[in-house]
């Protein structure tokens, strides 16, 4: 529901942003790129203007010798007025996968990042790649093993690949701590 509610209340962005009072969340719907990014763009400014979100430290874990944390929802986030930058990240990514624009998060030891992917068609080329080969690229990627729709760290040359053609685009989802612009 905090996502939905999210959502309407970037609906003013969106349409200022794309200079068109009938704009929407289309997605993949968008005639190109970058109208996908003013999508995000809109969503990231609501975040920033609207809500004034905060950085707290990770809540107490389950157990000092696991490896874990403990995680906030979107509504929680929202409703507190804080997160970690992996709540921040899941909220982010919520978001995007409301209005229909693939998400990613990217979860390195001690950091997490949030993405998405500026088209349908840059996502697919990923994921239909075959043992790290792909015939239409040039250059050699690291053999990567999907497991449960994750990628293991084999993968960062291929996604920094992603990253670098502006196919993917990673986010620093503490910047909206900081009231960090989009850019």
């Amino acid at each position: 529901p905090s996502i939905e509610l999210l959502v309407l209340q970037a609906q003013k962005y969106v349409r200022v942003l794309r200079d068109d009072a009938m704009a929407g969340f289309e997605g993949y719907q968008a005639e190109t790129p970058e109208e996908v990014d003013l999508q995000v763009r809109s969503l990231w400014s609501t975040l920033v203007h609207e809500h004034r979100i905060g950085y707290i430290n990770p809540p107490p874990a389950y157990s000092k010798d696991s490896d874990s944390q403990r995680l906030r929802t979107p509504s929680m986030v929202l409703k507190g007025g804080w997160g970690t930058c992996i709540d921040l990240a899941l909220l982010l990514a919520a978001a995007f996968e409301h209005v229909d624009i693939y998400p990613v998060v990217v979860v390195l030891k001690a950091h997490a990042f949030v993405g998405y992917w500026r088209s349908a068609q840059g996502r697919d080329r990923f994921l239909q790649m075959s043992d790290g080969v792909d015939a239409v690229e040039s250059w050699n990627y690291l053999q990567r093993r999907p497991v449960n729709g994750m990628f293991l760290a084999t993968s960062l040359n291929e996604i920094r690949h992603y990253v670098e053609n502006g196919d993917l685009v990673l986010l620093e989802a503490t910047m909206l701590t900081t009231l960090g612009s989009f850019d």
